[in-house]
């Protein structure tokens, strides 16, 4: 890829791995392609940032929600966020064994959408949660066209101004297109550059395992959504933006039809990738 730049190389030997597991289709059915609107225009590397509409007046710091004995998480978007949820809870109850977990998945489509509507603005105040995942950010694939993230700049605000650690979610690239993820990243740090808020860099941790695990299969066979491959990567960097602690160091799972090995491969790239690239470099 082209655009990303590459990360450091990680410790010691990895032996290329080729699964035998089958890539299985995430969430809903159906054609939405994440916060991508006019699919058929070749990708452009750079999203104008510059002409982002609706900029806030207020821009409260982002809370630190990541040492609590009761995690809450509430997840905003489309069905790319339909099959983190159980995965999340899973990962803090390993990771953190004492503290309790509820992690919901509220859907709502694009930003956009969500934010003007009452029922998906009460669900956030009607729950005392410690952390908002927002996906579904609406972007041009070829960047000629400008969406407004107004919605998403007030989610993020609303959020921290209920003590809530707002985090935005630039979801993985298409399949064979590595460079879309480097034009959704950038365009969530524009949001970010104006309204405080975590950033998981979703997109660069899937450039970084495609790289080094070209067989494994890390999309659904539709090639847009994420396989259970690829749901349980996202849900990785989930855990260590949420709880502030390594994915390098969650012990094997067993009860996951991921091998051991490449758990750990997968660990590594986690948490490489964030110390590279802090999802919340304010705490």
């Amino acid at each position: 890829m082209g655009f990303v730049k590459p990360f450091s190389k990680i410790n010691g030997s990895i032996i290329m791995v080729i699964l035998g597991l089958l890539a299985s289709a995430c969430g809903q059915s159906g054609s939405e392609t994440g916060g991508l609107v006019d699919a058929n225009e070749p990708v452009s590397p750079q999203p104008n940032l510059g002409e982002q509409q609706g900029v806030l007046e207020q821009n409260l710091p982002v809370p630190n929600n990541q040492q609590t004995d009761y995690f809450r998480v509430i997840l905003y978007g489309n069905s790319h966020v339909s099959g983190l949820p159980s995965l999340i809870q899973l990962l803090i109850n390993t990771g953190v064994p004492q503290v309790r977990v509820e992690v919901k998945n509220v859907g709502g489509g694009f930003l956009d959408e969500s934010y003007y509507n009452d029922a998906y603005q009460a669900r956030l105040t009607a729950t005392p949660w410690t952390h908002a995942i927002f996906q579904g950010q609406k972007y041009s694939q070829s960047g000629t066209s400008i969406y407004p993230t107004t919605a998403a700049q007030k989610w993020l605000d609303k959020a921290k101004s209920l003590g809530i650690t707002p985090i935005l979610f630039p979801e993985h690239p298409q399949d064979g297109k590595l460079e879309e993820g480097e034009y959704v990243y950038q365009l969530h740090q524009g949001i970010t550059s104006m309204q405080s808020s975590c950033l998981a860099p979703i997109p660069l941790v899937w450039e970084r395992v495609i790289q080094l695990l070209p067989d494994v299969h890390l999309h659904a066979p539709d090639g847009n959504h994420a396989s259970s491959l690829g749901n349980f990567l996202t849900a990785l960097v989930f855990y260590e933006v949420i709880t502030g602690r390594s994915a390098d160091l969650l012990p094997y799972l067993s009860n996951i039809a991921i091998s051991e090995q490449i758990q750990s491969i997968f660990g590594q790239v986690v948490s490489e990738v964030l110390a590279d690239k802090p999802a919340c470099p304010t705490f």
